[in-house]
């Protein structure tokens, strides 16, 4: 158990890491590539955790960042991830009420990612939502550098978000 609990958190750090770099890039696309990097690491950390809802939306969230980087849009395509990530994420969720948090996280940003992707503004205020949810799914699983690097970025994200003001 002690092992799976350091592999875990090594992988979240590597997910810290580009989460943190995710914020403060300049365009919608950088930003986006940066958190496709980072849902991996978090899709790793979670399935060695076993946070099995978090690993399917972690999945789903690298496909639609990677679709919305390359302008792939169609409201067909944006209601099947959104349902997909209900749907897994439900069948998938071992963890009760607290693995619904990463199925409300990805909807939500999955929202906003293809509805404001071009409002950096509104897309980083989604990325904030999100990281709180998944913030308090981390540090359930005992993912504690997960949890600390989410809290990094939301304090990241949210000084980002306040010098462009």
């Amino acid at each position: 158990m002690l092992s799976s609990v350091l592999l875990g958190n090594l992988f979240s750090l590597g997910a810290m890491i580009t989460d943190s770099l995710s914020s403060h890039q300049k365009s919608s696309e950088k930003m986006l590539s940066f958190q496709c990097f980072s849902q991996g690491f978090y899709g790793i950390s979670s399935l060695i955790l076993k946070g099995y809802s978090a690993v399917v939306q972690n999945t789903l969230s690298i496909f639609r960042n990677l679709l919305a980087i390359r302008k792939v849009h169609s409201d067909l395509l944006e209601w099947t991830i959104l349902i997909l990530g209900i749907v897994l994420g439900i069948l998938f969720n071992n963890r009760g009420l607290l693995g619904v948090l990463p199925v409300i996280a990805n909807g939500m940003y999955t929202f906003a990612v293809f509805k404001v992707k071009d409002n950096q503004n509104a897309l980083r205020w989604a990325f904030l939502i999100n990281l709180i949810m998944y913030a308090i799914f981390n540090f359930c699983i005992m993912n504690y550098v997960g949890f600390a690097g989410t809290v990094m970025t939301i304090v990241s994200t949210a000084a980002s978000m306040i010098r462009k003001h």
